[in-house]
């Protein structure tokens, strides 16, 4: 499975689906969640092999990850989500295979999250208290 560094963890990925059938993709280190790769945009139509991208916010640097792990091949668009502008990526071939292999699991919104704040210390939220906030 692929490897990707974000916030000084080595981390694997959670691959399932959001209920449009986008996919969703969390990040993992030791079996803790890192944080949430993709955003699911309403009305935003994707190709079967595109993701939308959390790179705003506290995934600033998200995106570079991506590209950088070859988890995303390349940017195709940019799309508006409320206030922040989205990265639509084509996803690697190894990863779409992943996802036909993970049995397209549900996306569970109830994931806790790990945050870093600037000052390195971590906290905990859960992807429900996130989306209250806007996230």
């Amino acid at each position: 499975m692929n490897k990707v560094e974000f916030l000084g963890y080595n981390c694997s990925l959670q691959l399932a689906q959001y209920p449009s059938g986008d996919k969703a993709i969390q990040l993992i280190s030791n079996g803790e969640p890192i944080a949430r790769a993709t955003v699911y945009v309403e009305g935003v139509q994707l190709g079967d092999d595109e993701a939308c991208i959390k790179d705003y916010s506290e995934n600033e640097g998200m995106l570079d990850a991506l590209l950088k792990a070859g988890i995303a091949v390349n940017v195709t668009r940019m799309v508006q989500a409320n206030y922040a502008t989205v990265p639509v990526v084509q996803l690697s071939a190894d990863v779409l295979s992943q996802f036909k292999e993970s049995g397209k699991e549900p996306y569970d919104n109830r994931t806790v999250i790990r945050r870093r704040s600037a000052s390195g210390v971590s906290s905990t939220q859960t992807n429900r208290q996130l989306s209250c906030l806007g996230f």
